[in-house]
């Protein structure tokens, strides 16, 4: 039946897609983790924001932000010694504590109770921060509880564009390993696809593990396979349609720019299918067993016809 074929086509190839998925997932992590990406990212922003000198060693340097940086280094200001990641509170705490030694110098300590404008007499007056702290508009004497909730607010919405260049990054990444995935084992959509249709068997078999993972992934709450699972997924999609043929072809039945370009497509397809990440293609794959499990529509009947 053409509606089951077509649904068992399409869950032979959101198996692959899980499963090279969940490969450029684990990479993703591991590259992101040895880089210290979210740490490059946090210490790039905040130096974004905090573009005075002076007052941006100082906070990089508060007790504060060394305990919360990568051990083994007493200086935090370096993006492979940045903390990962930084509470609204401890921003603004390390902040006022920076502003305050930028403020008083090394003659005096600032009095807790003075404001951000006063303790900003000494910041370049050119400066992002400068502008941000005359805009914030707290008048003198304002609680410290209230200079704490603002500064937090500006650093939830800086912190908001860091979470867009992270993301970007990170894109980027999975992007590039999906690449180096998918090309050498020639997981091309187009291919597989047209595998999967002509050879039931093989469909099958498919469709046997798209059901066990679909029942293992609602199990765990459709976030995570265990190991010995993923190592049988695995297993069922490396034979046949992934991996390079041996060339056969006649000259006179087939063009190598329409190989070349039909190939180019499936491997562009899959690639992109694979960044999406796992858990997107678990959420597919669980819908499609359902509909597959609940079979096609009926058919519409013909209206009656009135005598």
């Amino acid at each position: 039946m053409l509606f089951t074929a077509t649904i068992e086509t399409v869950l032979g190839l959101v198996l692959i897609y899980l499963v090279l998925g969940l490969v450029c997932t684990s990479i993703n992590e591991a590259i992101a983790g040895l880089l210290r990406l979210r740490a490059r990212v946090l210490f790039m922003e905040i130096n974004r924001i905090i573009d005075d000198k002076v007052v941006r060693e100082a906070f990089w340097n508060t007790g504060l932000i060394r305990s919360m940086g990568r051990s083994g280094d007493s200086r935090g200001d370096a993006p492979r010694q940045a903390p990962s990641y930084l509470e609204r509170d401890d921003f603004a705490t390390a902040l006022i504590q920076a502003l305050r030694k930028a403020g008083a110098g090394n003659d005096a300590a600032v009095p807790q109770g003075v404001v951000l404008a006063s303790l900003a007499t000494k910041i370049d007056r050119n400066s992002i921060l400068f502008s941000v702290i005359k805009e914030i508009g707290l008048e003198d004497g304002a609680p410290v509880a209230l200079v704490h909730e603002a500064l937090g607010s500006w650093f939830d919405q800086v912190m908001d564009r860091a979470s867009g260049v992270y993301k970007r990054y990170v894109s980027f990444i999975s992007l590039v390993v999906a690449v180096l995935i998918v090309v050498p084992i020639n997981a091309d959509t187009l291919l597989i696809a047209k595998t999967l249709w002509y050879d039931d068997a093989l469909r099958a078999h498919f469709v046997e593990t798209s059901q066990r993972v679909a029942d293992a992934t609602d199990e765990q709450a459709q976030e995570i396979l265990n190991s010995s699972l993923v190592s049988n997924v695995i297993t069922s999609v490396l034979p046949p349609p992934l991996g390079w043929p041996e060339a056969k072809c006649e000259e006179d039945d087939c063009s190598a720019f329409r190989r070349f370009g039909t190939s180019f497509l499936g491997l562009l397809l899959t690639s992109f299918a694979v960044t999406l990440g796992a858990p997107f293609w678990f959420d597919v794959l669980a819908r499609f067993v359902a509909l597959r499990n609940s079979g096609p529509p009926p058919s519409p009947t013909a209206p009656g016809r009135d005598h």
